[in-house]
């Protein structure tokens, strides 16, 4: 019901970049400062240019030891630390050394960016805009506050800043280097919220200016994965994998396009239990085995069964069905169909056709649209069962975040019963995004329902049902780089039924997964709660859930062939 947020396969610079040379005054701007006088602090600094902070750290550690009061130690010292990965320890030095020498430009201007290194972005914001205010003249403070901007997201207000110190400094590339990452962020955060044409326009940019931009070929694989066109992907990814020095960019969004283009199978089993003595449990194995960029083949059987403490005999429906999924960029069809088979232990089976599809077009801006048929067999109690109700479902779902972080998820369905029976349902949730990674969300989601005719001796049929939700989630499961994740949800309501009084509902779900590497995933999940009265009338329930999905690699997506020697 209420969507995970879209995790986009980027392994683009940009990241490390932010987490790591984003900060980095090159040090080619120190020269003009006078730091680098001194042979032995020019090597340390070299060492530091270098990327080998360890290294550096421990250089100049035993130089900061024999000279203690050299400014330019002091600065190569702080920096080798917050730059090994002691960003704290870092900012705390910097801040002593400031405390006896507080005119120095080159320590507050590297206390500034030490706040950058320990992640106390607003406050290095705010710093940053204090040295402008002292040192109107000197551009690092500008490309700090802009780089302060980058990790805040806030791309339009750094490039400002760039461009203020490119007009103080005009021959350093460094400022170029930083305005076109700011570029690259403000491309991935339209690929965020959906806006693909913007993204491609800014990559797009970017190859006018250098054909081969891996940085932009790598964007433009991002979006071609977001809009499901693989083949574009590989292509992208294929141009960028021919430079042996841009092969680790591509491994993130290379291992998720290898999981596409796999034949997966997943297994599933479920047990349930209520307090009205209804017993049930499940296997499910489903298979998706693609043949082409574009279109898969699907599988699916199930196995059923269910009993009660008041009828002696257990009931067992099979299904199997079959079917075809095809993707376009904006496009998703599916459809799946085959025959069920349902019986009680001492009763001749009956054969029933169940159907699932979908069609899904994926609209510019993060809204998704979703028309859907389904046919299956109510299968929640033994005597349903028996009674061998099926029920068709047409249906239309909306998807999509309309300003901001809100969300909206808009459902309606008509279903027809075998029985004469029809029922109409109509569902809002609407929620707010609080957090990324992990997923912070919140919201409402609120159900009205019709029944045509009231059949209570079948199944739970009111005429009018109304229900109010809240729900809470915590999700760390949409993050893919993690091995290990969870998510929780807990979800309060109000029911009310006909026209009685409102009475309480609840729901609440623990779930987990666990990737031991990247080709096969275990997930387990545990629910409880009243049914909100849709499936049965105020009845509270367990289910216990397992299972694992497993990718066997495909050979559609053959890039050895094509790429050099070092990398077959």
């Amino acid at each position: 019901m209420n969507d995970t947020v879209q995790s986009f396969p980027f392994d683009s610079p940009l990241q490390s970049w932010i987490n790591m040379r984003i900060i980095i005054v090159l040090i080619s701007i120190l020269f003009p400062l006078g730091l680098l006088a001194q042979d032995d602090v020019m090597k340390g600094f070299s060492i530091l240019d270098e990327g080998r902070y360890d290294e550096a750290y421990t250089y100049f550690t035993a130089l900061e030891k024999e000279n203690p009061d050299n400014v330019s130690i002091q600065i190569g010292y702080g920096r080798a630390m917050g730059l090994s990965g002691l960003a704290e320890e870092a900012n705390l030095y910097f801040k002593q050394k400031l405390e006896t020498d507080s005119n120095n430009v080159e320590l507050q201007l590297n206390y500034a960016e030490s706040m950058l290194w320990a992640k106390k972005t607003l406050e290095a914001k705010s710093y940053y805009e204090e040295l402008i205010v002292r040192h109107p003249q000197n551009f690092v403070p500008y490309i700090g506050l802009g780089n302060a901007h980058s990790i805040l997201r806030q791309y339009d207000e750094a490039m400002i800043q760039y461009k203020k110190a490119k007009e103080l400094n005009p021959d350093l590339a460094y400022i170029d280097v930083q305005m076109n990452y700011a570029d690259i962020g403000k491309a991935y955060l339209f690929l965020e919220n959906g806006k693909f044409n913007s993204t491609v326009a800014v990559f797009e940019r970017m190859l006018e200016k250098d054909s081969t931009s891996a940085d932009a070929h790598l964007g433009l694989a991002n979006v071609a994965f977001a809009l499901t066109d693989f083949k574009e992907v590989d292509h992208r990814l294929d141009i960028i994998s021919m430079d042996s020095t841009k092969k680790a960019m591509t491994s993130t969004l290379d291992t998720r396009l290898d999981r596409e283009l796999s034949t997966q199978v997943t297994t599933t089993y479920k047990f349930l239990f209520d307090n009205n003595d209804n017993v049930q449990n499940s296997l499910n194995v489903g298979v998706r085995m693609p043949v082409s960029f574009r279109a898969a083949i699907l599988l699916d059987y199930t196995r059923f069964d269910a009993k009660n403490e008041f009828i002696p005999e257990r009931a067992t429906i099979r299904y199997l069905k079959g079917g075809i999924n095809f993707r376009t960029r904006r496009f998703d069809f599916m459809a799946m169909a085959g025959p069920s088979y349902g019986k009680w232990e001492t009763e001749k089976g009956k054969d029933a056709f169940v159907l699932d599809s979908h069609l899904k077009y994926k609209a510019e801006g993060n809204h998704e649209f979703k028309l859907f048929a389904n046919k299956k067999v109510y299968d929640y109690t033994t005597t349903l069962v028996n009674k061998e109700i099926t029920y068709t479902d047409i249906g239309l779902e909306y998807s999509g975040k309309p300003i901001g972080n809100i969300g909206v998820f808009g459902q309606y369905i008509h279903t027809m019963y075998s029985d004469t029976n029809n029922r109409n349902l109509a569902l809002l949730s609407l929620y707010t995004l609080l957090k990324q990674k992990p997923v912070l969300k919140t919201g409402i989601n609120l159900h009205y329902i019709t029944f045509e005719q009231e059949v209570p001796l079948d199944y739970y049929s009111p005429s009018k049902l109304f229900i109010a939700e809240a729900f809470f989630e915590w999700n760390s499961m949409a993050d893919d780089s993690k091995d290990f994740g969870a998510r929780i949800e807990l979800v309060p309501g109000l029911i009310k039924e006909n026209n009685t009084q409102f009475r309480t509902s609840y729901r609440g779900t623990a779930e987990m997964a666990y990737r031991p590497n990247t080709f096969i995933w275990f997930h387990a999940r545990v629910t409880t709660g009243s049914y909100a009265a849709i499936e049965s009338e105020g009845y509270n329930y367990w289910s216990i859930e397992a299972g694992f999905k497993c990718f066997f690699k495909s050979k559609i997506k053959n890039r050895a062939s094509k790429m050099p020697a070092e990398f077959q």
